[in-house]
């Protein structure tokens, strides 16, 4: 249980932290996820620094290992009105309990985007110092790897550390990754769900193949699962994305895999997606 006051830096008020009711039922959108989704901390690199942790189905401040949880986000891009602050992107909203608000004010400068914590008076007083603070977007597994965030045009440096073991989708948070997998899908990228990797997926992994290391991952559209999917290897030091999908029930290579890697995609699409 916490006290009403702790000393600051630290996250209060047991009525704030209580389990959450069945109320709590909106989710950002897969476009929000992409550009604002993820985690915030003065000290990317420091897993004892506090941190904001952006998901679609809530906003969480995690301090001192305590945690402030916020259901039903929305994004408001008009928050200030016709006279937004200079450089402010979105404020990412949520319910602690109805009537109870936090509030992630997400501002943009020459080095990426940061947030500032607001919300309820109540609030404020159970957050302390951590509101005074600026939160910096980490990249994908930075928070947890302890790396260093790399200069998008040389992702070869880090991407295989850091792109291994996550969800696909947030590798789009990475610009290399976005950059080639968009290339590589073509005007297939009208596809919004393929374009996204929004739907149903599972954490990437290392294969290599040729002397060659590739993340592979995979992601389907949500509820149509059997019908329209995707799997990928993903070359982080040439900035190279293949792939198999199946849209609409049609298969397609994308990206012009050569045939070793084309074998290999069909392998792992199988895998992924016809195991049953």
């Amino acid at each position: 249980m916490f006290p009403v006051k702790r000393p600051r830096g630290g996250i209060a008020a047991t009525v704030l932290l209580a389990a959450l009711p069945a109320w709590s039922q909106s989710r950002l959108e897969a476009d929000r996820m992409q550009l604002y989704g993820g985690t915030y901390s003065p000290h990317c690199g420091d897993q004892s620094a506090p941190r904001l942790v952006v998901k679609a189905d809530a906003l969480m401040v995690e301090a001192n290992h305590k945690r402030m949880t916020a259901r039903n986000p929305q994004a408001a891009f008009s928050y200030f009105g016709n006279s937004p602050p200079p450089n402010f992107d979105v404020a990412l909203l949520g319910e602690v309990r109805p009537g109870v608000s936090l509030e992630f004010h997400v501002y943009h400068d020459r080095k990426g985007r940061y947030a500032k914590l607001d919300g309820d008076p109540k609030v404020r007083a159970a957050l302390g110092g951590l509101v005074a603070q600026a939160y910096r977007h980490c990249v994908a597994g930075e928070a947890a790897l302890g790396a260093p965030p790399q200069p998008a045009a040389r992702p070869a440096v880090a991407a295989p550390a850091s792109a291994s073991g996550v969800m696909p989708g947030d590798l789009l948070q990475q610009a290399g990754f976005k950059r080639a997998y968009l290339h590589a899908l073509g005007s297939y990228a009208r596809e919004h769900w393929l374009a996204a990797l929004d739907g149903p997926q599972s954490l990437t992994k290392i294969l290599r193949l040729g002397g060659v290391e590739y993340i592979h991952g995979g992601a389907c559209k949500a509820h149509d699962c059997g019908d329209n999917n995707v799997s990928f290897l993903y070359a982080a030091e040439s900035g190279t994305v293949y792939a198999k999908a199946l849209v609409r029930a049609r298969p397609v290579l994308l990206g012009g895999p050569p045939p070793v890697v084309a074998a290999e995609l069909e392998r792992v699409w199988q895998s992924d997606w016809r195991r049953r």
